[in-house]
C-alpha cells in the first residue's frame, strides 16, 4: 500500500485522484501528452519505487500516461551521483 501525501485532491477524491485527473484530461484533449511528476524521486529510493509502481498500475488499467517527469532542485556542488 502506498502512502499518499495529504493534499486537497487526495483529501477530496482519495487515492484515485491521479487516475481521475488523467482520464479527465484525456477527455478534454485526446491528443494531450499526459505525465505524472514528482520531486525527490531522481535517485532510486522508496519514492522512486512508488512512482514506478504507480505508473505501472496506471498503464495496466489503461489509464492514459505518456511518461514521468522528475522535478529536481540542485545546487551545483551537491549534484547527487546515480
Amino acid at each position: 500500500m502506498r502512502k499518499w501525501r495529504s493534499n486537497v485532491f487526495y483529501n477530496v477524491l482519495g487515492s484515485d485522484y491521479v487516475q481521475i485527473a488523467l482520464v479527465a484530461a484525456r477527455s478534454v484533449d485526446p491528443n494531450a501528452k499526459l505525465y505524472i511528476e514528482e520531486y525527490g524521486a531522481e535517485k532510486v529510493n522508496a519514492k522512486s519505487d512508488a512512482l514506478f509502481y504507480l505508473a505501472q498500475d496506471l498503464k495496466s488499467m489503461g489509464i492514459p500516461l505518456g511518461g514521468i517527469w522528475f522535478e529536481g532542485h540542485w545546487v551545483t556542488p551537491q549534484i547527487p551521483t546515480p
